[in-house]
Order: C-alpha cells, then structure tokens, then sequence
C-alpha cells in the first residue's frame, strides 16, 4: 500500500532505512484509516527490524496520538508499535490506553513486551504500570 519513489523497493514497510521514516510519519495524518493502520504497522516492523534506526525517535508522538484518536485497528496497531519501542514514555502511553474499552489486553501484552528491555526504568516502568492496572501475576 505504501510506495515511495525514491526507495528502490517497492514498499516503505518493507524498508528498513531512516529515508522511509519520515514518510510513514506522514502517513499517520491521512485521512484514510488504512493507510494510518499500515504506516502505524509498518514502523512498527521497522522497530522491530532495527530499533536504533534514525527518525524512530520521533514516531512517539505521532503513534501516541493515533492510539488515543484511531479507530480499533489503528489502535492496536499503535499499541503493537508503542510496544516494540520498549521506550518508558511508550509504557505511559500504553498505560493511559488501558481505559480504552476495546485494547486493556493488547495493551496489557505490549506493556509486557516491554519487560525485556535492558534499561531499568524502562523495566520499571512496566512494573509500575501493570501493578497499577493489576495485571501482574505478583508470583512472577
């Protein structure tokens, strides 16, 4: 769905270079929810293809806000993507998305994703956020 013309390949979800960012960026702000579900997942597949890569620093608050705004889809599509970003300020958003009637488990999942990562506060943050919604198993 996505093309570029300055990327060699044929879609931007399928590139991992720091050119592709800023227009998936981009697409969040179409009118069309499709286009904003597939950017939302494709830089998420980005995230999790290489997570230093250049730009995804500022996907943050573009993803936060299609959570908060976006239909369902769009929604679990930023969660997957706030998830991958293993970021503290991804787990604060995640955690405010919980209220939303249609995501508390994908949510919950996300925020799990997020336990790996190797930053404390990040780790800690997931600690704080899960207990808070008592959504972890305190045996673990």
């Amino acid at each position: 769905l996505l093309f570029h013309p300055a990327i060699k390949s044929p879609q931007l979800g399928d590139c991992v270079l720091p050119e592709v960012v800023a227009p998936l960026i981009g697409c969040l702000m179409d009118e069309d929810p499709r286009l904003r579900r597939e950017a939302a997942t494709s830089l998420g597949r980005l995230v999790d293809s290489d997570p230093e890569l250049q730009g995804l620093a500022n996907i943050l608050g573009p993803i936060a806000t299609q959570l908060r705004a976006g239909n369902t889809e769009i929604r679990l599509a930023c969660a997957r993507t706030l998830g991958a970003l293993k970021h503290r300020a991804a787990v604060l958003a995640l955690l405010a998305a919980l209220e939303d009637a249609d995501t508390p488990d994908r949510i919950t999942a996300a925020i799990l994703n997020c336990r790996t990562d190797p930053e404390i506060g990040v780790c800690k943050a997931v600690i704080e956020a899960l207990l808070a919604q008592r959504r972890l198993d305190l045996e673990r």
